[in-house]
């Protein structure tokens, strides 16, 4: 492909891969607008490549035809989803606390948990749910994980299942509830952090 061919490719897909990189979602310390740009750029290129190849066509003889057009779309679109997929995966891994490690902080024992009673703990937590107002739904889900640290799977995400069965919700309401409070809590998230 010659500068030429590009110039053509970036006029008429430009705006698409603009549009597409805002959508790629995620971390933006390891992935931002300017990746995302460069990602889809290198797409681009490849596709004009594999799209010569597939048919045997030169470049002026099936661009803007419908059918590159759909393709090289496709590819762009695919990477898009390919990329956010990458990136979704990785949230959990600043989300999580794992109980291998940190197998104190779990206990439904009272005892020490850096220098605080799990009781001390549990009245920390039910401080921080006051201070934000949780609904009904949220307040039911935090009295049953009190009551049960079991109820904390080792990756440091809830049991929804058992949740669910526990309050009588749907797995959908106690998801949703779930993110509500986490939404919530961040800032102290981030302050034990």
């Amino acid at each position: 492909m010659n500068d030429q061919q590009w110039e053509k490719i970036l006029k008429k897909y430009k705006g698409l891969m603009y549009m597409i990189g805002h959508r790629i979602g995620g971390d933006k310390i390891a992935n931002d607008f300017d990746d995302s740009q460069q990602e889809l750029a290198l797409t681009a290129i490849d596709a004009v490549a594999a799209y010569t190849k597939k048919t045997g066509k030169k470049f002026d003889d099936f661009f803007g035809t419908v059918q590159f057009d759909k393709y090289i779309k496709t590819c762009l679109w695919n990477k898009k989803n390919n990329l956010g997929n990458k990136i979704k995966k990785k949230y959990g891994i600043r989300n999580c606390v794992s109980l291998s490690a940190n197998p104190e902080l779990f206990s439904t024992e009272q005892g020490e948990v850096y220098g605080s009673s799990s009781l001390e703990v549990q009245e920390t937590v039910l401080s921080a749910c006051e201070d934000v107002g949780l609904d009904n739904a949220e307040q039911e889900i935090v009295d049953c994980v009190l009551g049960d640290m079991r109820l904390i799977k080792p990756d440091g995400s809830f049991n929804i299942s058992k949740l669910s069965r526990l309050t009588n919700k749907t797995k959908t309401e106690v998801r949703s509830a779930v993110d509500r409070m986490k939404h919530q809590l961040k800032d102290y998230n981030e302050d034990i952090n």
